[in-house]
């Protein structure tokens, strides 16, 4: 017999993460920044000031520790840990200056890395630890292919920001220029290439019977990109 929880779910995450964090449970800064990210994914309806945006800063200051410590000592086998990190931190970062319409946010673009490729995965993209090899390399391609859309979603909110802030200063609220329309244009048409490139690389996966994990994703990161 299922008992049903007198609380959310996501209250009973958010507490044993925010409970592992505060009581310093690790001092592993990789740990600490992977906990940042998932604190991050809910805010209190509460006068509590450690919200979302906070939890992407800390995220990001453990993820810069990490790679101060580690990123010289990283083998071909483990993997650029610091480098998938990082990007983990960007794309929550970037996906709450766009919904929160919170452009300012945005981490500097001069700590952005190159793109992550499968050779950065290390020994796990071709032997997987919990998942098949077909499988893993479905989510790295997915992971890949969420890392190029928040490049666009980052250059979306940046505009925005230029934008808002050029209309307020004139006075212009509801006209847009030329070279403005020009631009929102040429984001169309990164997200339809973008959209192309996706759909080429998990075709297989819409066609296929995979394990739920690995549809789930998929199909998520299309919705995002609608």
């Amino acid at each position: 017999m299922r008992t049903k929880l007198p609380f959310p779910l996501s209250s009973v995450q958010l507490t044993l993460s925010l409970a592992f964090y505060l009581l310093q449970v690790t001092t592993d800064q990789y740990i600490l920044s992977q906990v940042s990210i998932l604190l991050s994914q809910w805010t209190p309806c509460d006068n509590e000031t450690q919200v979302n945006s906070y939890w992407v800063s800390r995220a990001f200051h453990h993820a810069d520790e990490y790679r101060q410590q580690h990123a010289e000592q990283e083998e071909p086998a483990t993997g650029k840990r610091w480098k998938l990190l990082w990007w983990c931190c960007l794309i929550r970062g970037r996906m709450l200056a766009l919904g929160l319409r919170n452009p300012h946010r945005l981490q500097n673009s001069t700590d952005v890395p190159a793109l992550p490729s499968e050779e950065d995965f290390g020994l796990e993209s071709s032997y997987p630890s919990y998942v098949e090899v077909e499988q893993k390399r479905i989510l790295m391609s997915t992971f890949i292919a969420l890392c190029k859309l928040s490049n666009i979603m980052e250059a979306v909110a940046v505009f925005q920001r230029s934008v808002s802030f050029r209309q307020k200063w004139n006075g212009n609220i509801d006209r847009l220029k030329l070279l403005d329309v020009l631009q929102v244009i040429g984001f169309e048409r990164q997200l339809s290439a973008w959209r192309e490139d996706f759909d080429a690389v998990t075709r297989e996966v819409v066609d296929s019977d995979v394990h739920r994990s690995i549809i789930v994703p998929v199909y998520s990161l299309r919705i995002l990109s609608e």
